[in-house]
């Protein structure tokens, strides 16, 4: 899974390149590419959100039916037919699509990554997992092109309600745990207080912070070296700009 960070930078380039939608729809559309990672701020199964499993459950499906499943499910999942869904809703939806497709992306990253180290799961990566997403966010995070454009349209963004698998109120509650560290360009002190939003322990954020600070250095090396960063934005893109043409399809 790829960090929140990484869904804001792809969303910026891809809503650049749609021209369907009024900047009005911008703030929906990265909200969209934030909220189906409400999973981990609430009860709800993973599968709910993004269709698949992890690459352990379903294999090479894990990145391959993502898009593929919501696009079918699409006529349940959305509360009226797309083509009477307002602009602001549409952007939405758009925007959830292309999480999911960056998700893709980044699972099959991960997983070739693994091969390459002759590994076959996270747990025997060179640093820890936890950190080595710190490190991916941090560097994906100097790849926005107008942050402060993203924070203005974050800033006045309504959460649409325009998907029923999903309670609007379980969206909400995820934005406002996640919304000030989102806002600010995801900084580790707001991350930690975010973390204890989640309900974190004081404990467990201090086990997580002496982590961090033994392995960051190398964590920050290796996701250099490895140029997973810019691959898996690059990649994000094109399968976006790949899947969403099939929902302007719904609307003939």
């Amino acid at each position: 899974m790829a960090p929140l960070v990484t869904h804001v930078v792809v969303g910026e380039r891809v809503f650049a390149q749609l021209q369907r939608f009024d900047s009005a729809a911008y703030g929906p559309f990265l909200l969209g590419c934030i909220l189906v990672d409400v999973h981990g701020f609430s009860d709800i199964d993973r599968r709910t959100t993004h269709f698949v499993g992890r690459l352990h459950e379903d294999g090479e499906d894990a990145f391959r039916k993502s898009c593929k499943n919501f696009l079918e499910r699409l006529d349940t999942l959305l509360v009226r037919p797309w083509r009477e869904l307002k602009q602001h809703e549409q952007a939405f939806v758009a925007g959830y699509l292309c999480h999911l497709a960056v998700d893709e992306v980044s699972k099959q990253s991960g997983y070739e990554m693994m091969q390459k180290l002759g590994i076959s799961s996270l747990a025997d990566l060179p640093v820890p997992g936890g950190v080595l997403l710190g490190a991916f966010a941090a560097l994906t995070g100097k790849l926005h092109g107008d942050f402060s454009a993203i924070a203005s349209a974050l800033e006045n963004a309504v959460i649409p309600h325009a998907l029923a698998h999903v309670s609007l109120d379980d969206f909400q509650a995820m934005w406002e745990i996640s919304k000030e560290w989102m806002m600010n360009g995801c900084p580790y002190a707001l991350r930690v207080e975010m973390l204890r939003r989640m309900g974190k322990t004081e404990a467990q954020i201090e086990a997580a912070r002496r982590e961090r600070e033994a392995h960051w250095d190398a964590a920050v090396a290796f996701a250099q070296e490895s140029g997973e960063v810019e691959r898996t934005v690059d990649n994000g893109v094109r399968r976006s700009l790949e899947v969403l043409p099939r929902l302007w399809a719904c609307s003939v």
